[in-house]
């Protein structure tokens, strides 16, 4: 294994290869202007393994000047760890930048991993109906899925989370008020 700064040059699974820490360009990740056009190391994204399927996956390298290329292959491809469809293990592969399909960034999905595999999901998952309302609320994401416990309160009290909010916010101020005089 030979080091120098921000390369790596090594073989793995007898295919030795020039491994960089650089950004690669992804022409097709761009959907109408939103996400980002290039993968660097670190950024989460998906791309698309020639089954038709969508395979989540992690950046970890670009590479260049691996054994056995052709006069075909892509200048550079992108060394992901791709995760199994039933999420117990990654992979090594190494993927055409033309075959990425979004690039998300460095931030992982954590709130959303967290509640999907916690007692959370398994208290909504009780009530049918009230998962069916967090998924057609659009609070099954990681952006919202922190509202989880509001949201539960909300359709449990026959509210939407929205007019909960609000109603909540009225009583916060009111007890504020009569607590001030």
């Amino acid at each position: 294994m030979k080091r120098t700064k921000n390369r790596l040059n090594l073989a793995v699974g007898c295919r030795p290869a020039d491994y960089r820490g650089r950004s690669v360009r992804c022409p097709n990740a761009s959907v109408l202007g939103y996400g980002k056009w290039k993968a660097s190391p670190g950024d989460w994204l998906t791309y698309e393994d020639g089954t038709g399927r969508s395979v989540p996956a992690r950046m970890f390298a670009s590479v260049h000047d691996w054994q056995g290329r052709t006069d075909n292959d892509p200048p550079v491809l992108l060394a992901v760890v791709a995760l199994a469809e039933d999420l117990t293990f990654g992979m090594l592969r190494w993927v055409n930048p033309e075959h990425v399909e979004r690039v998300e960034g460095r931030q992982p999905p954590a709130a959303m991993l967290a509640w999907i595999t916690g007692a959370q999901f398994e208290e909504a998952a009780e009530d049918p109906e009230i998962m069916l309302r967090m998924l057609e609320y659009g609070t099954v994401s990681n952006d919202f899925i922190h509202h989880h416990d509001d949201h539960m309160q909300a359709w449990r009290e026959g509210v939407s989370p929205a007019t909960y909010a609000a109603l909540k916010d009225d009583c916060e101020r009111r007890r504020a008020d009569v607590t001030d005089d």
